[in-house]
């Protein structure tokens, strides 16, 4: 979602007032004011359409272009609604927290840094959570440390919104995530970790199929306390999911 957020307004000044122009058309501009700009990127996203045997033109028409003067609005409202949330989360840490200039510094760097890369497949990526029905910004879920070789991941998430918690986007959003990193990523197996004392996470996480693996003792530093606290282990296996994904309830 951030390399969205990077390249949308890039979009917008190429199709905003072109959106009636043939696939053709469409596909000559975005090459020009966009893909010539990023030729690793392009390389790597035919490469990839190629190897499963997907229609480069055809991609670009279903997911790319093929959008209304409504659903283009909406894309400038939810990037409007992004970049704003993402300025609340800045204030809200230099408030809660106390970040200094060279906090704030650092953070900037590691989203520029996920911005820049433009790799098919990244070992780190964030995606921002929205409402479907208009789009609003109410938290982010990413995954980590993608091990290729021993196809498993970690996933972290948030609903930010306080007053959208409690409501199962949060299951929602955890729900369609798992199914689509099993598939993108081709994992066997899905891990994480939490507080010993996070039981609200936990029953959501045992909802989708998550079993308690074990205890990792002093596992992380609260800094709520000031003392280390436990860490529960658990994990989720592909044909786990499989099995049990038809009969959650969301």
């Amino acid at each position: 979602m951030i390399n969205i957020i990077d390249t949308f307004q890039e979009f917008r000044e190429c199709f905003e007032d072109k959106l009636d122009l043939s696939i053709d058309d469409k596909i000559r501009i975005w090459q020009d004011c966009y893909i010539s700009k990023y030729p690793e990127l392009e390389r790597k996203c035919k490469a990839y359409y190629e190897e499963y045997d997907y229609s480069w033109k055809s991609v670009a028409n279903e997911l790319v272009f093929k959008r209304t003067k409504d659903d283009f609005n909406k894309m400038i409202k939810a990037h409007e609604n992004i970049l704003e949330i993402i300025e609340e989360v800045n204030l809200n840490a230099k408030e809660v927290f106390n970040l200094d200039l060279q906090s704030k510094e650092s953070i900037r760097l590691n989203i520029l840094k996920e911005i820049e890369n433009h790799s098919m497949f990244p070992n780190n990526k964030r995606f921002i959570i929205c409402k479907k029905k208009d789009l609003q910004p109410i938290g982010e879920i990413n995954y980590c440390d993608w091990d290729s070789r021993n196809q498993k991941c970690e996933f972290g998430i948030k609903i930010c919104e306080v007053v959208e918690q409690g409501k199962g986007y949060g299951k929602d959003a955890l729900y369609h995530f798992i199914d689509f990193i099993f598939r993108f990523l081709n994992l066997n197996k899905i891990e994480l970790m939490t507080m010993i004392d996070n039981e609200r996470s936990q029953n959501l996480y045992k909802k989708l199929g998550f079993k308690e693996i074990g205890v990792i003792r002093n596992g992380y530093f609260d800094s709520r306390t000031g003392t280390f606290q436990d860490v529960l282990y658990m994990d989720i296996l592909k044909y786990e999911w499989d099995e049990i994904k038809n009969s959650v309830s969301i």
